[in-house]
């Protein structure tokens, strides 16, 4: 994380939530304070005719819409703790 704390600032960055959970936000936030937002996929606009996702178009879409200010930030949970789940029988 010491390159996270080299940027120079103020840093803003967004991410897509996904199946990483929320240990770059974390990290993020802890050590190296940077402004971070995480999104979630399904509530990022789109053009209607503007629905492949691919790993370059991606990081730009996101970084038009956050400087614009037109993502939707989800709350994180706080700590490392899951939503409780009942055992399954």
């Amino acid at each position: 994380m010491a390159w996270l704390r080299a940027l120079p600032g103020p840093v803003r960055a967004c991410y897509e939530a996904g199946p990483t959970g929320f240990g770059l936000y974390r990290a993020a936030i802890a050590a190296a304070g940077i402004d971070m937002q995480v999104v979630a996929p399904s509530k990022t606009p789109r053009g209607p005719g503007d629905r492949v996702k691919t790993d370059r178009k991606d990081p730009e879409l996101l970084a038009r819409l956050l400087l614009s200010g037109s993502l939707k930030a989800i709350t994180v949970p706080e700590g490392r703790s899951r939503p409780r789940t009942r055992p399954r029988p």
